[in-house]
């Protein structure tokens, strides 16, 4: 089971986001082994780093 755990400041914006038991990471660092893998698995996960990135910085 994938866990996301944030750790806010006084103003509830982001400062720490943490992932455990997922396979975020690997959506960026394994396009160079593996181009199949990339194109299927890395969309998605820049897609969060994304989100998560505009999140923390509009609030």
């Amino acid at each position: 089971m994938a866990h996301l755990r944030a750790i806010r400041d006084a103003h509830g914006r982001i400062m720490v986001l943490m992932s455990h038991n997922t396979d975020i990471a690997d959506s960026w660092e394994r396009e160079g082994e593996d181009p199949a893998y990339f194109y299927r698995f890395s969309p998605r996960g820049y897609a969060i780093a994304m989100d998560v990135i505009i999140t923390a910085l509009s609030r």
